[in-house]
Formats: structure tokens, C-alpha cells, sequence
């Protein structure tokens, strides 16, 4: 497994290279206080996952994964499936601190999400020369997939993206 340490819009984008951008599509999810709201649905190994799209952000592929980027570059959310296993977390961290001495790589905690449990690695790029960079990424295990999400900021702009995107890894469902 190798790990992709790269700027994509002034962001950290932090993957596992060895995995796989799962097939998606735009849809529609119907919200009771809400009516219709913008929907991206996910093939995750055997499985089917969506999420509820932040207004306004921009959805592509790339060879990162499904890339979601606020309408003014401030962050960048990384979506990719990754094949299980006990020590991907592990994995993960050990490629990042690998890609680059100027990773610091903080804590780890668990985060509920509207898929499952899900375990999140922060880290942050950056010296005194830098704008530093902020990252989060979720690791959501789905049977013989994970779903890895990681949202990605300047340090200054990460506070704003975080209270965002919580709400979408909250959206998360398994179909």
C-alpha cells in the first residue's frame, strides 16, 4: 500500500494509493424538514452508500477518489474505498509520517456515523514558512471495505469546513 501525501486546492490530501474511487452517481434524497436535497450514492465493495452533499461544493473523480471541493476552494473532501483489515488504521498513519517530516500526526478517536463506527486520524502539514494544513480522516469499516473519507483545509478555514462536514459523515447511510 502506498500513501498519496499531495496539495489538491491548497489542501492536504491524504490516501492510500492502493485502493479503489468506488462508482458513483448524483441523486436525490428526500428530507422530511427539507424536501429534496442533493445526494451522492457510492458503490463500496458489494454495498451501497450515500451521503447528503454540502450546498454549493462541487463533485468530481480523480485518481484520489471522488473529490467534493467547497465552491471556494477552502476545503476538499476525499472519498475512496479500501480493502479491510485489522491494521489499515495503522497502515495509514505509519505511510503518512512516512510521505513527509513535516506531518505531525495527531489523535485518534472514535466517531459515529450514519454507516457505522468509525475511527478518525487528524493530522497537520505545515511550519513557520507554511500555511498549515489541517486533516481529518474517517475510516468507516463495511465488511470487506472500508469507506476512507478525508477532509482536508487550510488551518485557518478548517474549523468552518469541520461543523460541514459533520453533518454529511452524520448522513451517511448504508442502502
Amino acid at each position: 500500500m502506498k500513501t498519496l501525501l499531495a496539495m489538491c486546492g491548497g489542501c492536504l490530501i491524504f490516501q492510500a494509493a492502493a485502493s479503489d474511487t468506488p462508482a458513483f452517481r448524483l441523486t436525490q434524497r428526500d428530507i422530511p424538514e427539507r424536501g429534496q436535497v442533493g445526494a451522492l450514492q457510492l458503490a463500496v465493495g458489494q454495498q451501497q452508500v450515500s451521503l447528503i452533499l454540502p450546498k454549493n461544493w462541487r463533485v468530481g473523480q480523480a485518481a484520489e477518489g471522488v473529490v467534493l471541493q467547497a465552491a471556494d476552494y477552502s476545503a476538499t473532501l476525499i472519498v475512496k474505498s479500501v480493502k479491510s483489515s485489522e491494521s489499515l488504521n495503522q497502515e495509514l498513519k505509519n505511510r503518512l509520517a512516512e510521505a513527509s517530516p513535516a506531518v505531525v500526526i495527531g489523535k485518534e478517536y472514535g466517531w459515529t456515523t450514519g454507516a457505522g463506527e468509525a475511527t478518525v486520524i487528524e493530522a497537520c502539514l505545515g511550519d513557520a514558512n507554511e500555511l498549515p494544513l489541517q486533516s481529518r480522516t474517517y475510516i468507516i469499516k463495511l465488511k470487506e471495505q472500508s469507506l476512507v473519507l478525508t477532509l482536508s483545509a487550510a488551518a485557518t478555514q478548517f474549523a468552518k469546513a469541520e461543523l460541514l462536514i459533520s453533518s454529511v459523515i452524520a448522513s451517511l447511510r448504508v442502502e
